[in-house]
C-alpha cells in the first residue's frame, strides 16, 4: 500500500518537474550524451556496422545453444548443466528487470538512430550484454589462457556491438555487464 501512495506522489511530482523544467528528463531515460554518442558510433562506415552485426549475433540464442552443446560434447554433461543454469537463470533476471524498469530503448528516443539490430522489449538491461558471460563460463572448462583472454574480450565487444546497433544505451550495456558477472 505503501508503495502505491509514494508511486503515485512520485509520479506526480515527476509530471509537474517535467512540465516546469523542460530540459528535464526522468530518470528512466536515456542521457543526452548517450544518445549523441550513439549517433556518432553509427556514422562510422557501412563495414564497421555490418561486422558489429555479427559480433552481436554472439549474444543471440541459436549461437548460446551451439555453446552449450559444445561444453557439453567437450568438458561433459555436467558442464553443460552449468551452462544451461547460467542461461536460465540470466534469462529469468533479465526478464524480470526489464519489465520492472521499463526503460526504452535509444531508437525510441531519438529519430536520428536507426535500430540495426534486432530489439525485443525494453532496453534495461543488455541481455546481449548479460548473456556474453556465458563465453568467460564455457573457457574455464580450457587451461589456454589465449582462450580465456578472446572469451573477456566476446563480452566487451558484445555489448559494445548493441550499443553501435542503436539498440541499448552504454548505461544499459554496462548494467547488463555487472548483472552477467553477478551471476556467473
Amino acid at each position: 500500500m505503501l508503495e502505491l501512495i509514494v508511486g503515485r506522489q512520485w509520479h506526480a511530482f515527476q509530471q509537474r518537474f517535467s512540465d516546469s523544467h523542460p530540459q528535464y528528463m526522468p530518470p528512466t531515460f536515456i542521457h543526452p550524451w548517450e544518445l549523441q554518442w550513439i549517433g556518432w558510433l553509427q556514422s562510422f562506415p557501412f563495414w564497421f556496422l555490418e561486422n558489429m552485426r555479427w559480433v552481436s549475433k554472439l549474444g543471440h540464442a541459436p549461437c548460446l545453444v551451439l555453446l552449450v552443446v559444445l561444453v557439453a560434447a567437450r568438458a561433459g554433461a555436467k558442464h553443460g548443466l552449468i551452462v544451461i543454469q547460467f542461461l536460465s537463470v540470466s534469462g529469468l533476471y533479465m526478464t524480470l528487470f526489464k519489465d520492472m524498469m521499463h526503460h526504452p530503448r535509444p531508437f525510441w528516443l531519438s529519430l536520428e538512430i536507426q535500430a540495426l539490430g534486432p530489439a525485443g522489449s525494453f532496453g534495461m538491461p543488455s541481455g546481449h550484454a548479460m548473456m556474453a558471460w556465458i563465453w568467460v563460463l564455457a573457457a574455464k572448462n580450457w587451461q589456454h589462457r589465449a582462450l580465456h583472454r578472446s572469451a573477456q574480450i566476446m563480452v566487451l565487444a558484445v555489448g559494445i556491438s548493441r550499443v553501435v546497433l542503436g539498440v541499448h544505451s552504454p548505461c544499459q550495456v554496462i548494467v547488463g555487464w555487472a548483472l552477467g558477472y553477478a551471476i556467473l
